[in-house]
């Protein structure tokens, strides 16, 4: 199947664009920019598979027509939050941060999802923890792990769950998110002093 390109010109700092302003661009849209001055800004990018998987798992549905909205300079305060505490204030290349990132990514996705998309869907709600069982089980797995880089897709994993509910039954169950966690046994394992 052939898909067309739509050329569209954007002028940062004209049309709207500045700071905390983002740009959804749908795979096939083909833009020009007229950029005066110096300009930063951030790429993201995501495969049309790894959307629909999130739609899937968080949803649990598949969606016959599923695309993200073009938009341009458009502004989000939720967005903003998600790149400016996680994306940017983390270092992508330290495994340390891997969960976070990964966390933050899962996060922005489904953010997109609910309120760019081609779909209506509401977040499902999810009520409760992680069964003792299966907590025990991922609080291990993390301790036996702490040296290692971890993903937000790791630990759901290990809970036979999607990484949005998992996310959201281990804060449930651990008042605290996953990243906080691990990160907080990561200092604790650091103060501890090794003996032989």
């Amino acid at each position: 199947m052939a898909t067309k390109a739509i050329k569209r010109r954007r002028t940062a700092g004209k049309n709207g664009g500045g700071p905390d302003r983002f740009c959804l661009m749908p795979k096939g849209d083909e833009s020009v920019w007229d950029i005066r001055g110096d300009l930063s800004f951030v790429h993201l990018y995501c495969t049309d598979a790894h959307l629909r998987r999130v739609g899937e798992e968080v949803w649990d549905r598949s969606p016959a027509n599923f695309t993200l909205q073009e938009k341009t300079f458009a502004s989000d305060d939720k967005i903003t939050a998600v790149y400016r505490q996680f994306l940017l204030a983390n270092d992508w290349r330290q495994p340390a941060n891997q969960l976070t990132l990964s966390a933050a990514s899962s996060l922005l996705l489904t953010h997109l999802i609910q309120h760019y998309s081609t779909v209506q869907w509401r977040l499902p709600t999810v009520t409760g923890g992680l069964a003792p069982g299966v907590k025990r089980h991922v609080l291990a797995w993390i301790d036996a792990h702490l040296d290692q880089p971890l993903t937000l897709a790791d630990l759901a994993q290990q809970a036979g769950l999607s990484e949005f509910h998992f996310a959201r039954m281990f804060r449930q169950s651990l008042n605290m998110a996953p990243h906080q966690y691990v990160m907080q046994q990561r200092m604790a394992k650091a103060q501890k002093p090794d003996l032989p």
